[in-house]
């Protein structure tokens, strides 16, 4: 069995504790068993219980858990994405005078034997674990429904390019509107302010024009008068001379 070994190495590496006190650090094998089928290959499956002891530890147990993690991570992938298997790692921890700790820890592990037939020998090979999957998102999902009239047929009920399309669109399109509405919004009070402002003018104008008109005709009442008409006009001239 080649896990333990392994273990070993990466937790000698990652922590210095275990470089410096190599016999602090111990592996015991529990509860064994192998699975095996009735296949034409002998090959089986090796179950087991990894004990960790670590005596005197002097630093946080952390170091050693994270380092389990790492090895977990590639040797016992299910123990992580299993949820049935999440909680099969088992501990105990004896503080030591606060100083130093004893830890024991327990991992289920399993190992896969291949046994093959090659020239009339047997060869036996321990299988390496399968490559955690890398999980990447699809790029494209499509959803097909059996056509009722032809069963031949298949009806496309969902593409999700074409969604993201739509969403698109249906964004574009809100971000239109907004801002439509935003420059209708911000042209209202200038565009009321002008035609106000025109509508004084006409008043304006309108009453100069009155004015004026009231003054020509008022003029030609003075001009059309007698003499006498017309020195009573004479202050009325005088108003009217800047017109």
């Amino acid at each position: 069995m080649f896990k333990p070994d392994r273990l070993r190495t990466l937790l000698t590496k990652r922590i210095k504790y275990f470089r410096q006190n190599p016999d602090t650090l111990q592996l015991f094998y529990a509860n064994g068993h192998i699975k095996s089928t009735g296949a034409t290959s002998l090959s089986w499956q090796y179950h087991y219980d990894l004990d960790i002891v670590v005596t005197d530890f002097p630093q946080s147990p952390d170091l050693i858990f994270l380092a389990i993690q790492e090895f977990i991570k590639v040797e016992q992938s299910e123990l992580l994405h299993n949820t049935a298997q999440q909680d099969s790692i088992k501990f105990e921890i004896d503080p030591n005078n606060n100083e130093t700790f004893d830890i024991s820890i327990s991992i289920p592990l399993s190992e896969r034997v291949i046994v093959s037939v090659k020239d009339n020998t047997y060869q036996i090979k321990h299988a390496d674990e399968p490559k955690p999957i890398d999980w990447q998102e699809m790029e494209q999902i499509q959803i097909y429904v059996q056509n009722e009239d032809d069963p031949m047929k298949a009806d496309k009920l969902f593409d999700s390019k074409e969604d993201k399309k739509n969403q698109s669109k249906n964004k574009e399109s809100n971000s239109e509107v907004s801002s439509n509405i935003k420059r209708q919004n911000d042209y209202n009070t200038p565009d009321e302010t002008s035609s106000q402002h025109n509508a004084t003018n006409e008043v304006e104008q309108n009453g100069q024009s009155s004015n004026t008109n009231n003054s020509a005709v008022q003029r030609s009442t003075c001009k059309l008068g007698t003499s006498k008409e017309e020195d009573a006009c004479s202050d009325y001239w005088k108003k009217f001379s800047t017109i």
